[in-house]
């Protein structure tokens, strides 16, 4: 049984065509790669000409980049970065289980420090050790790449982010210049991100702060200024200022009941804690839910996985790294390091759809006359509004989750016939 979408039968043919352009333009974006000696010194001349001026002196941009070769394990790591495929239990698990003693030993090590920090920045201590543990398991993984070297091989390359290297390019000149002599050379992840708490440049220019006392932001060698500054970028990323000491800083473990409209779900569909209990959100434990706070409802796994009420914090951490499944680690890591109770919901085993699956999600939606904002791989509102109108369509429960199962309901013998729903 099928019925008509929305899209009109002479447009059938128009759409088609978009989406096999779009398909076809995602597919053939050319990867980083090292160009010859004579791009080389042509990149290495206008990028000084249009440095000199920004921040840093031209005589130190000819000296740090006169003898300058690309390094081709920088290119190697570049482009075989692979997007996250594992189940973000398994993500969450293998980050989380080998970090915790040491955590709170780090905890307990540096709990004057980290009280002075959390009175300056308002930012918990075990978030801040979390953050620690993640991005270097507490400095004992700083990176050994010259970030000056690897920076230039990615801005010079024909990647399609080259533009994005150089600004960081630049912003690393101006920290070396700046940095005193007796400073070893910077040394960072393969990215160019800098110290314990992984800064990139522009990200260390923007919030790294001197909190020892000593005239310098030193990421390095300074856990005071690694900390803070942590805490620094997420106090200025929205987390929030005075949280109630009754709120859980950053996530509460709930289930939506039957009544539940999943169209409220985002993280980004703030609410007060009284709507949620209007609107069929429950504690998984059992418990009230806080009587004071403002909180959006997160699924994802859709409605089979973990569910969270998030305050403004978790956004903040979504500032430090965009994914989900990495501000989600940091808290479990937090509440585990903080001894608090573990997350209850087992995680599904399954495995996050690819960006290029993503894509095929959209193209499948824009096939049948729903509009997803563009063809992505960036699954925003307007896509888990469609998908969640496919779901209603078959029997499901309308939760917006894109999964392989949605992957394959979108498929309709193959390729999507177009203008219809399966």
């Amino acid at each position: 049984m099928t019925s008509r979408s929305a899209v009109p039968c002479n447009s059938w043919l128009a759409v088609a065509l978009m989406v096999a352009t779009l398909a076809l333009s995602t597919t053939t974006s050319k990867a980083s790669e090292i160009k010859s000696p004579t791009a080389i010194e042509s990149w290495r001349t206008a990028f000084i000409a249009q440095s000199a001026s920004q921040g840093v002196s031209r005589r130190f941009l000819i000296g740090e980049l006169k003898r300058f070769a690309p390094d081709p394990e920088i290119i190697a790591l570049s482009t075989r970065q692979p997007e996250l495929r594992q189940p973000i239990g398994d993500y969450i698990a293998t980050r989380v289980s080998t970090r915790i003693t040491e955590g709170q030993a780090r905890l307990a090590a540096n709990r004057q420090l980290l009280e002075r920090i959390t009175a300056t920045f308002g930012v918990p201590g075990e978030i801040l050790i979390a953050i620690w543990g993640l991005e270097t398991t507490y400095g004992t993984n700083l990176g050994r790449h010259d970030v000056i070297r690897s920076l230039a091989t990615l801005a010079s390359a024909n990647g399609r982010r080259a533009a994005f290297w150089a600004r960081q390019l630049l912003a690393a000149c101006r920290i070396a210049e700046a940095r005193p002599p007796r400073l070893p050379r910077l040394v960072g992840s393969w990215a160019g991100a800098i110290g314990h708490t992984q800064f990139i440049p522009t990200t260390f220019e923007a919030f790294a702060v001197d909190f020892d006392g000593d005239a310098i932001a030193d990421l390095s060698d300074s856990h005071a200024d690694a900390l803070a500054s942590a805490a620094n970028y997420l106090k200025l990323s929205g987390w929030p200022v005075a949280p109630d000491p009754q709120t859980p800083s950053v996530a509460i473990e709930v289930r939506a009941g039957p009544t539940f409209e999943w169209s409220n779900a985002g993280r980004k569909r703030f609410a007060e804690a009284d709507v949620w209990r209007t609107r069929d959100v429950r504690r998984s434990d059992g418990t009230p839910l806080p009587q004071t706070g403002r909180f959006a409802f997160i699924a994802p796994q859709g409605a089979h996985g973990p569910q969270f009420l998030v305050t403004p914090a978790f956004n903040a951490l979504l500032r430090y790294n965009n994914a989900v499944p990495y501000a989600l680690a940091v808290t479990y890591l937090a509440e585990a390091i903080a001894d608090r109770p573990d997350i209850a919901h087992p995680w599904r085993a399954e495995r996050p759809l690819t960006r290029n699956q993503r894509k095929m999600v959209q193209e499948r939606l824009v096939a049948r006359g729903y509009d997803t904002g563009g063809i992505d791989g960036i699954l925003g509102d307007k896509s888990a509004a469609a998908i969640r109108n496919v779901q209603r369509r078959h029997g499901q429960t309308p939760d917006g989750h894109a999964n392989a199962a949605v992957l394959k309901l979108l498929a309709h013998r193959g390729f999507p016939h177009l203008g219809e729903e399966t």
